[in-house]
C-alpha cells in the first residue's frame, strides 16, 4: 500500500520513478499543493484500489499512464482544479467500481479513451462543468448501476453510445440542464429500477427505446418539470401490466400513467372476457357494487392508483357484492378484475 496523505507542502510525486507495482491501494489524498502525479509513471500494477481525494490544486492524473487495469475501484473525490481525466489513456478495465464525485471543473472524461468495462458502478455526480460523457466512448458494459447525478451543465448523454447493457439500474437525477437520453440508443437491456427524477430541462425518454421484453423491475419517473413524452417500447408494457412504476410530477403527457398509457400502442386491457363485470356507481364516492356476469365464478378484483401502489384486494364470489371504498383519497384508479386467465380493466373515479 501506498498512502500520501496530508502533506501541506507536497507539489508532486518526483524521485518515485523506479516504482513498478504497489501490491495494495494508492491513496492520495488532501495534499493541497500537489499539482501532477508525475513520477507515478513506471507504476504498471496496482494490486487493490485508487482513491485520489480532496487535492485542490490537482489539474489532472498524468502520471497514471502506466495502469492498465485496477483490480477493486477508482474513487477520484473532491479535487477542486480537476478538468481532466488524463493519465489514465491506457486503463482498458476496472474490476469494481469507478466513482466520480464533486470534481466541480471536470469537462470530459478524456483519457479513460480505452476503457472499455466497469465491474461494479459507474458513479458521475456534482461534477458541475461537464456537459457530456465524450471520453467514455469505448465502455461498452456496466456490471452495477449508472447513477448520473447533480451535474449542473451536463445536457447530453452523449459518449456513452457504445453501451450495450446495465444490469445493476440506472438513475439520473438533478441534472437541470439535460434535455435527452439521446446518447443512450444502444442500450439493449437494463436490469434493476430506472429512476428518473428534477431534470427540469429533460423533454423524452426516447433514447431508451430500445430495452428488451426483459428489461426493468420497475420504474420512477417525477418531477422532471418539462418531460413529456415517456411512452417507450419497456415502459408501456410495464403500464399494460399495471407493473411496479410511477410517473408523478412531470409536464402533460407524462405525468400519470393513465396519460402515458393513453399515448402507448400497447392497449390497456390484457385479455377482455365477452361477459364483463360491471362496476356502479362510477363516479363512487363511499359504496362500489361488482355486478359479476352470469357465468362469472369467482373473481379476485384488485384497485391500483395511478403510481402503481395497490390500495385494495379482495375476492368477488357473489352475483352482486358492495364493498366499502371510503378510505381511498379522491382520483383515478384501475380496478382490474381477474378471473383465472382473463382480465378486465375498468377506470374508476372516486369522489
Amino acid at each position: 500500500t501506498l498512502r500520501i496523505f496530508d502533506l501541506s507542502t507536497l507539489t508532486s510525486l518526483a524521485g518515485l520513478g523506479s516504482l513498478h507495482s504497489v501490491g495494495g491501494e494508492l491513496l492520495v489524498w488532501a495534499n493541497q499543493k500537489m499539482k501532477s502525479l508525475a513520477g507515478l509513471e513506471n507504476l504498471t500494477f496496482l494490486g487493490s484500489m485508487i482513491e485520489i481525494g480532496q487535492n485542490n490544486s490537482l489539474a489532472s492524473l498524468n502520471g497514471l499512464e502506466g495502469l492498465t487495469t485496477v483490480n477493486k475501484y477508482i474513487r477520484i473525490i473532491g479535487n477542486n482544479s480537476l478538468v481532466a481525466t488524463g493519465g489514465l489513456d491506457h486503463m482498458a478495465s476496472v474490476k469494481d467500481s469507478l466513482m466520480i464525485v464533486s470534481n466541480p471543473r471536470l469537462k470530459d472524461f478524456h483519457g479513460l479513451d480505452q476503457l472499455g468495462s466497469i465491474g461494479g458502478k459507474l458513479v458521475i455526480t456534482g461534477c458541475d462543468s461537464l456537459k457530456s460523457f465524450t471520453g467514455l466512448d469505448h465502455l461498452a458494459s456496466i456490471g452495477g448501476v449508472l447513477n448520473i447525478g447533480n451535474n449542473g451543465r451536463l445536457s447530453s448523454m452523449t459518449g456513452l453510445s457504445n453501451l450495450a447493457e446495465l444490469p445493476g439500474g440506472l438513475i439520473i437525477t438533478g441534472n437541470n440542464r439535460l434535455v435527452t437520453l439521446e446518447g443512450l440508443t444502444s442500450l439493449t437491456y437494463m436490469g434493476g429500477l430506472l429512476a428518473i427524477a428534477h431534470n427540469d430541462s429533460l423533454t423524452s425518454l426516447m433514447g431508451l427505446n430500445n430495452l428488451s421484453a426483459d428489461s426493468l423491475t420497475g420504474f420512477d419517473i417525477e418531477h422532471n418539470k418539462s418531460l413529456a413524452v415517456c411512452n417507450t417500447q419497456r415502459i408501456c408494457h410495464i403500464l399494460k401490466a399495471q407493473g411496479n412504476g410511477t410517473i408523478i410530477g412531470n409536464t402533460t403527457g407524462c405525468n400519470t400513467r393513465m396519460e402515458v398509457v393513453s399515448t402507448c400502442n400497447v392497449p390497456v386491457e390484457e385479455h377482455k372476457a365477452e361477459a364483463e363485470c360491471r362496476l356502479y356507481p362510477n363516479p363512487a364516492t363511499s359504496w362500489l357494487t361488482i355486478a359479476l356476469p352470469p357465468d362469472g365464478g369467482r373473481v379476485s378484483l384488485s384497485i391500483v392508483g395511478l403510481t402503481g401502489v395497490r390500495q385494495l384486494e379482495q375476492a368477488v364470489n357473489e352475483k352482486f357484492t358492495t364493498i366499502d371504498i371510503s378510505s381511498l383519497r379522491a382520483g383515478v384508479y384501475i380496478c382490474r378484475l381477474q378471473t383465472g386467465r382473463t382480465m378486465q380493466t375498468i377506470k374508476l373515479v372516486k369522489w
